[in-house]
């Protein structure tokens, strides 16, 4: 029954969609999700619609969708196949002190070194920082280069050396 999701890494917002239960007595649909898959955590009680936003999801973590159709004495029907979306990190971004977070999916449990260099034309590649992805394989550092600091450009190097 569910059969495609389109997102919006704007907002870290997916939509999904599904198709309609062919069954006359069919008053609505649910969308269950969460960052395990079932039993969900979460659901959203689409009504009669065949498409559903999920807003506010997290950076970087995967989560799995279902959706169940429920008639007009309230009785759920099975859930539908499943599928599962990692939301994609946004990469860098400024903090708002003048630092910036470098961002990405990694491996869980692997090491990362972030580099930087100031320039792509002739590059000379700084360590910025050495640290191990988390357990949902998130990587994150904050940079903080001094007041005035030419544009920087980072890459990471695994396994870090």
């Amino acid at each position: 029954m569910l059969h495609g999701l389109t997102t919006n890494a704007v907002g870290a917002n997916v939509t999904l969609a599904w198709d309609r239960n062919s069954e006359p007595n069919i008053s609505g649909y649910k969308v269950h999700y969460g960052s395990v898959n079932h039993p969900y955590p979460s659901f959203i009680d689409a009504g009669n619609a065949s498409t559903q936003v999920i807003n506010n999801l997290q950076e970087g973590v995967t989560y799995y969708f279902a959706v169940t159709a429920y008639d007009v004495e309230g009785e759920e029907s099975d859930f539908s196949g499943e599928i599962s979306y990692t939301v994609p990190l946004r990469g860098i971004s400024a903090v708002g002190d003048g630092s910036f977070r470098v961002r990405f999916q990694g491996v869980p449990g692997l090491t990362y070194r972030i580099e930087y260099t100031e320039s792509l034309t002739t590059p000379n590649w700084k360590s910025l920082g050495i640290s191990e992805a988390g357990d949902q394989g998130l990587f994150e550092i904050l940079d903080r280069p001094v007041a005035g600091s030419p544009m920087r450009f980072y890459r990471s190097v695994h396994p870090a050396r």
